[in-house]
């Protein structure tokens, strides 16, 4: 049974997002912006990249826009495991603040990313109609 991406993208990931969402107190969010925000641009992407590198080097005769592509479905890392981790072993609040604020960053960024693959894949721009 094949699930396409879009009701993934409309049902299955809201709700977890909003999960997340309610549980991160707005003040501790903004206060920790900058931390977040670096946390989940610049490890996902490094991620991503680091994986390109990998799978350029496995399987030399995928193309750079494919190799980004599947390292943008595999870089975000699953921050609802570590903050219900986190909690239990009693990590700093402000620890587990930062963590839970990256989870909801990060998809959004591998979701970027790998929109742009597939635009570049596609060798189209952004449909502007979306």
């Amino acid at each position: 049974m094949f699930v396409e991406p879009e009701w993934v993208l409309v049902i299955v990931l809201p709700p977890i997002l909003y999960s997340a969402a309610v549980n991160v107190p707005v003040m501790d969010f903004r206060r920790n912006f900058k931390v977040i925000s670096s946390l989940s641009v610049l490890l996902v992407v490094g991620s991503a990249f680091g994986t390109v590198l990998l799978i350029w080097w496995l399987l030399p005769g995928i193309g750079f826009a494919a190799a980004v592509a599947l390292g943008a479905v595999i870089s975000p890392p699953d921050a609802v495991a570590t903050t219900s981790i986190g909690k239990r072993l009693g990590l700093p609040p402000r620890l587990v603040t930062i963590v839970e604020g990256e989870e909801l960053v990060n998809d959004a960024t591998a979701l970027v990313l790998l929109r742009t693959a597939v635009a570049a894949i596609a060798g189209t721009g952004y449909d502007t109609n979306s």
